[in-house]
């Protein structure tokens, strides 16, 4: 009898740990899902696979793999402790195949200083969209491209930057883009020049940056709640085109404080374009200082 109410508390303790790992699971597959933290699980960062910010985390009996892989690949799948990134590998060569690259590559340095080709993945299509849908006419731009890109089909174009907008150049046609588009151009190039070092530290980070309102364009992104504009810095030659919801009402040639927080890859600068593609704007106030009075933050 001993013997068999032991075997009933040892099956019972099992049934209870079962179940709490179904339960917490549940609440933690759910929340990476949905791009939040998990609650039951820990971050495994000895078992990161360097491949553009894919994440693993451990939980009570389960694993949870959040992929973010560098191809655009980005599912959440779950397993034992011993289930690893490699288990879905046919799945996600699958996924990279269907979605073959642009190469997008520097063209604006010394030959023997350019950049590793950028092989981009997940807006691939974005970008060729973005081209097969522009209007080109006779070439007028002067300078070298800053950037050139060989689609998917081979085809290659310039990508000249100007302050507000991108010109894509092609067989002596050019084609100036709407502010959405040029806008998506330059956040796909800072991303992805920003993720081929994978050797990274980072730390999560508040500041405030000061900009100076040039410009705001009448255009808005296709769906009406952002606008764009065009901003600089006190001490910088740097101007940026941005996009903020129009909830935000800034006035051209005025100064604001930007708040900011997010994740900072140590060792790195940051161009204004860069801010604002990669971190969170939490407050906007306009502000009278001025030159070095003016709050500049270090990130």
């Amino acid at each position: 009898m001993k013997l068999k109410k032991r075997i009933l508390i040892v099956l019972i303790i099992l049934l209870i740990f079962f179940l709490m790992s179904l339960i917490f699971l549940s609440i933690d597959y759910t929340r990476v899902k949905n791009g939040e933290t998990p609650k039951f699980s820990i971050s495994n960062p000895g078992e990161m696979p360097l491949d553009g910010g894919t994440k693993i985390y451990l939980g009570l009996g389960y694993k949870i793999i959040d992929f973010q892989k560098l191809s655009g690949y980005d599912e959440v799948k779950i397993g034992s402790w011993f289930t690893e990134p490699e288990d879905f590998k046919e799945e996600y060569e699958a996924f990279e195949e269907e979605n073959k690259p642009v190469i997008i590559k520097s063209e604006a340095l010394k030959e023997d200083e350019k950049e590793n080709d950028l092989a981009i993945y997940g807006e691939a299509r974005l970008i060729e969209n973005i081209i097969n849908c522009a209007n080109f006419t006779t070439e007028t731009s002067d300078g070298l491209a800053d950037y050139s890109v060989t689609l998917r089909n081979g085809k290659n174009y310039g990508i000249k930057i100007y302050e507000d907008s991108c010109h894509i150049t092609s067989e002596g046609k050019e084609a100036a883009l709407n502010a959405e588009n040029s806008y998506d151009l330059i956040r796909i190039i800072n991303k992805y020049s920003r993720a081929v070092d994978n050797n990274i530290t980072t730390k999560t980070v508040n500041f405030v940056r000061t900009y100076n309102i040039k410009e705001k364009l009448k255009e808005t992104d296709t769906t009406g709640q952002y606008n764009y504009y065009v901003i600089s810095q006190f001490q910088t030659n740097e101007l940026a085109l941005i996009k903020l919801e129009n909830t935000y009402k800034l006035e051209e040639n005025k100064n604001y404080e930007f708040s900011f927080e997010g994740t900072k890859i140590n060792e790195q600068d940051y161009t204004i374009q860069e801010i604002f593609s990669g971190f969170k704007i939490t407050n906007i106030k306009q502000t009278n200082k001025l030159g070095l009075e003016q709050r500049q933050d270090s990130i």
